[in-house]
This record gives structure tokens, C-alpha cells and sequence, in this order.
């Protein structure tokens, strides 16, 4: 009599795991191979106020593990903005990615050069909104405004939105969630009065929940701005030009896309000049 056959989710889970390991195997050979040759390694350097990252361990992995069978480039992401300007500053070997916000902040003190721009919904460029079922914006006095930037990009983006009512901004309660949808469902279920978002993030929400949200309407618009951008601090050798080629394709296959995704982007693409032009100072 033949044994009985695994359950199929069981079989599924066994072919991902050997999947996994396949891979982690190829990319410690790429890797060896490269470092016996004494090719140089290149790191992306990655701090974001726009991104609220529940794990930076996993965020890590994931790039690496991308990374591995390519040429072992490794990435470094920051959940401390000093922390990530002192590293630029101590003129360290590699790339930066970052915020066209902090980019434009940053390079008036360093000789940033920027090389890539992220794209979502087809263009490179975003605009932050303020969200609310209310209309005047009196209403926030003291309440509390949902974000998935941090507290520092998101008060500039208030005061914005809100202009000539900077002690209204800053009288507002920051709640800092993970995603914008987040940001935008926290005013739905009523632990938030407003919600800083994207454009493409009310178009995720109404998607899920076309209720919800049909029920929200801007309240306050900030400039349009680029997305995240990728900047060199030094001159672009071979190194840097190699793991410049690999970003600028990683949406060309699945793997790619869904690291890319984790970033909140879709796809980097090269800078035209003007696009530079926004970026400058």
C-alpha cells in the first residue's frame, strides 16, 4: 500500500524553503567569488522621513538576499536621520538613498550628485495631502493627525498645508503609523482626526475600501515633489556604476519589484535634467 501523499500546502511550503536555500546557496557563491577576485563591494546607504519601516533587520535581508548572486553589494538602511547624515558626511564609499526632501536639505552642505529617481504610478513625481471627513482645518487645534513619515518631515509638511497657521500645526498630535493606507484608515476607525498621504495612497484605500475612502477630502495640498531619489557623494567609478545599472533594473523581474515595493516605490529610473533641476538647493 503507498504512503499517502503530503498535504498539498504542506508540499507548497516545502518547494518555498528549498527555494530559499537555493538561493541564499547561489548568492554565497556569487559572493565568494567576487571577494576572491577582489572586486570591490558597494553599499546603499538608505534613510527616508516619508517611510515608517517596521523592521529594519528584515528590510535589510531582503535587499542582501537580492543583492547576494549579483555581486554581493550590500544595503545598510538608517532608522536615525543623524545617525545616516553622519555616515555621508564621514565620506564613505557608496550610494545614498533617500528623500528628494532631505536630498535638497543635504546637498547644500555636501557635493551630493544625484543618479536615480524612484517612479510609482507611472512618473517620478508625489504630492502630500492632508486628509479629513472634516473641512475647516480650525478643527485640528490639538487633535491628532495620522502620518507615516516621521514627526519631523511630517510638522514641516503641516505647516505647508496649513500656511500662515504655524501655531496650529505644531498644535497638532502626531500618530505615526506604518504605511500612508495606515495613516488613512486610522481616520476611518476614529484614532485620528486627519491623515498626511499621498495621492497614491488614497488610490491603495479606495481600492480596499471605496466607503471609506470616498468619506475623506483634502483639507490642505503640499508642493509636488519628486520621489525618493539615489545620490553618490564622490565621482561614479566602476563599482558604483555596476550597482547603479542593477537598480535602475530591479523592476525588470518580480524579485526586484517586491523589494523595490518595500521602499514604496515601483521602479528607479535615471534623472533628466529637470527633474535635477527641482532637486537643486
Amino acid at each position: 500500500m503507498n504512503p499517502p501523499s503530503p498535504p498539498r500546502a504542506a508540499t507548497e511550503s516545502r518547494r518555498r524553503a528549498l527555494g530559499r536555500l537555493a538561493r541564499f546557496a547561489v548568492g554565497g557563491l556569487g559572493l565568494a567569488r567576487l571577494q576572491a577576485a577582489g572586486s570591490p563591494l558597494v553599499t546603499l546607504f538608505f534613510y527616508s522621513p516619508e517611510t515608517n519601516v517596521n523592521n529594519f533587520s528584515v528590510l535589510k535581508a531582503e535587499f542582501e538576499t537580492y543583492l547576494a548572486p549579483m555581486g554581493g553589494h550590500r544595503f545598510q538602511p538608517f532608522s536615525d536621520r543623524e545617525t545616516f547624515e553622519k555616515q555621508l558626511a564621514s565620506g564613505a564609499d557608496g550610494l545614498y538613498l533617500l528623500s528628494s526632501w532631505h536630498y535638497t536639505q543635504l546637498a547644500a552642505r555636501h557635493p551630493l550628485q544625484p543618479l536615480l529617481v524612484g517612479h510609482a504610478r507611472g512618473g517620478p513625481i508625489q504630492r502630500h495631502l492632508l486628509f479629513s471627513q472634516e473641512s475647516d482645518p480650525s478643527m485640528l487645534r490639538g487633535r491628532r493627525v495620522a502620518t507615516a513619515g516621521t514627526r519631523d518631515f511630517a510638522r514641516n509638511l503641516l505647516r505647508e498645508m496649513l500656511p500662515g497657521q504655524v501655531d496650529l500645526a505644531d498644535s497638532i498630535d502626531l500618530l505615526v503609523v506604518p504605511k500612508d493606507i495606515d495613516a488613512l484608515m486610522a481616520v476611518g476607525f476614529g484614532a485620528a482626526q486627519a491623515a498626511i498621504a499621498t495621492e497614491g495612497g488614497l488610490e491603495k484605500l479606495a481600492r480596499i475600501n471605496p466607503k471609506q475612502a470616498k468619506g475623506l477630502q483634502p483639507m490642505g495640498k503640499a508642493r509636488e515633489s519628486l520621489l525618493p531619489v539615489v545620490a553618490a557623494a564622490r565621482g561614479i567609478d566602476g563599482a558604483l556604476a555596476d550597482l547603479l545599472k542593477l537598480l535602475s533594473r530591479m523592476d525588470a523581474g518580480p524579485d526586484g519589484r517586491s523589494r523595490l515595493q518595500l521602499l514604496g516605490i515601483d521602479a528607479l529610473r535615471e534623472l533628466d535634467d529637470a527633474q535635477k533641476r527641482r532637486l537643486r538647493p
